[in-house]
């Protein structure tokens, strides 16, 4: 399997990158070019699922990270990607994609619906014991829960009019980041209920979110790292940031 020793680089204008990252210094070990610049990655075992800006979704096998070679393509993988089993969930073009990849090498569309405007972002994750993709996409119902527990059969189950740069769940809340942050509860899987609200004084918009435990890490753009207790989600509250912009 691809070993924790590598970190794996999307660069617009060299394509993929694998670095050694053992100490003390990270080593660049093998690179993988192809047309058009990686908009998304994902990493299973000893493959590589990369979307890129021409629409495509390549497989790309890292088992020798200094010879990566192209097994696979898929002609509408744009957008962004996450993984869960053996199935990737893309979304872009307006569209929420699920593909089996039972044989990486033919990436196999399962079910495609469409979501409206400009898809954002979206994540999938366990919550209420199910698995759902929460998608972020402009239009009368942006903030959306779709149950994908049978990939042939995803279900819209809730949404409401709030429009997140990003997004993360964790337990049964979902966050949702703008130039603040929103945190909805999903006890209920019909139900997307607004409990908190924090107003952040940005340098400019949340562009990622990681919830772990009580806390939520969100990334300023324009500064670095915030951290939010959100132990209790109707009263969040800022603990602690770090600014990571140039001096």
């Amino acid at each position: 399997a691809f070993s924790a020793l590598y970190t794996m680089i999307a660069d617009s204008g060299s394509g993929l990158r694998v670095c050694e990252v053992r100490q003390p210094a990270p080593k660049l070990i093998g690179s993988f070019v192809r047309p058009g610049y990686v908009t998304s990655l994902a990493v299973s075992s000893d493959v590589v699922y990369a979307t890129t800006n021409s629409s495509t979704l390549s497989t790309i096998d890292i088992h020798d990270p200094a010879q990566m070679r192209q097994t696979g393509i898929f002609d509408k993988g744009s957008g962004d990607i996450a993984l869960w089993g053996r199935y990737a969930y893309l979304l872009g073009g307006g569209r929420f994609t699920i593909l089996d990849l039972l044989d990486p090498s033919e990436p196999a569309e399962v079910m495609a619906i469409g979501v409206g405007g400009m898809a954002q972002n979206f994540t999938v994750e366990p919550l209420n014991h199910s698995l759902y993709a929460v998608v972020s996409a402009e239009g009368p119902e942006s903030l959306r829960a779709i149950d994908v527990a049978i990939p042939t059969k995803p279900r819209l189950v809730a949404s409401v009019p709030d429009f997140g740069f990003s997004l993360a769940a964790h337990g049964n809340s979902i966050y949702v980041g703008q130039r603040s942050l929103t945190i909805y509860d999903f006890t209920d899987p019909a139900t997307l209920r607004l409990v908190g609200y924090l107003y952040l004084t940005l340098h400019n918009r949340v562009t990622d979110i990681a919830a772990r435990g009580p806390y939520a890490y969100l990334v300023d753009e324009g500064y670095g790292l915030r951290i939010v207790d959100a132990s209790d989600p109707a009263q969040p509250e800022e603990v602690g940031s770090l600014n990571l912009r140039c001096p």
